[in-house]
C-alpha cells in the first residue's frame, strides 16, 4: 500500500515538474508579433470580413497581431467599420487616416517584418492567413 501511494507521488511531482519546465520554456521564448499594413479605398464590402479573419488568426495561434488600416480616400463607410470593429479584435488595429501617418507607423516597424496588403488587389489576399 505504501509502494503504491509513494508511486503515485512520485508520478505527481515529475508532471509538476514537467508542467513548469514547460511554462518556463514558453515564457521566456521570444513572441513574434505579426504586422500587417492594410491599404483600403471604398472597400466596406471586405473590411470586416478581413479584420475578423485576422483576429480569429490571432485567437487561434496565439500570435499577437498588430493592424494598421490606411485609408486612401475612401468616400463609403470604410472607416466607421473599421473603428467599430476596432474595440472588439483581439487584434491591435491602428487607423492612419494620411500616408504620412502610414510612413510613420511603417518607420515604427521597420525592424519587423510588415504584411503590406492592398485590398484592391485581389491577388494580395494570399499574403493573409484566412480561415
Amino acid at each position: 500500500m505504501w509502494v503504491g501511494l509513494l508511486w503515485i507521488i512520485g508520478v505527481y511531482a515529475a508532471a509538476a515538474a514537467f508542467v513548469h519546465f514547460v511554462h518556463t520554456q514558453v515564457r521566456d521564448r521570444p513572441s513574434h508579433t505579426q504586422y500587417y499594413l492594410l491599404k483600403t479605398r471604398n472597400n466596406q464590402a471586405d473590411i470586416e470580413w478581413i479584420l475578423r479573419s485576422l483576429s480569429w488568426n490571432t485567437s487561434l495561434t496565439g500570435r499577437q497581431t498588430r493592424i494598421g488600416v490606411w485609408d486612401q480616400g475612401s468616400t463609403d463607410d470604410t472607416e466607421g467599420i473599421a473603428r467599430i470593429y476596432s474595440p472588439r479584435s483581439c487584434a491591435e488595429i491602428q487607423w492612419l487616416p494620411s500616408s504620412a501617418a502610414a510612413e510613420v507607423w511603417m518607420k515604427d516597424r521597420q525592424m519587423d517584418q510588415v504584411i503590406v496588403v492592398d485590398m484592391n488587389r485581389k491577388e494580395d489576399a494570399a499574403n493573409l492567413p484566412l480561415h
